[in-house]
């Protein structure tokens, strides 16, 4: 697994709050010491390395993670917006569009 912490999402497995707080609390490698159940799927995690940022690791990534939070953001407020409209009328989603607009 790799993360930046900057995300709430583990690669390759999805959205998982319990997997990030578990490998976070870890001062270095190890293997977790219980089964992550994730979506659909089980996962054992294996923390192979620990590196502590610094503020030149931060100024190096800083332009992803800003990028990476505001797709976050972009999709969270497209969700939301059409669950509200699905409440009072019939959507059909024109996804290429939307992905296409949203990629700028």
């Amino acid at each position: 697994m790799s993360s930046n912490g900057a995300s709430l999402t583990v690669p390759q497995l999805g959205a998982s709050p319990e997997v990030l707080k578990a490998t976070f609390a870890l001062d270095g490698p190890a293997t977790l010491d219980q089964v992550f159940q994730v979506a659909d799927d089980f996962a054992v995690v294996v923390v192979t390395s620990r590196h502590k940022p610094s503020d030149d690791d931060y100024a190096k990534q800083k332009q992803q993670i800003t990028l990476e939070a505001t797709k976050a953001k972009q999709f969270e407020l497209k969700e939301a917006f059409v669950k509200s409209l699905r409440k009072s009328a019939q959507v059909v989603m024109n996804n290429p569009a939307i992905d296409k607009i949203t990629e700028g």
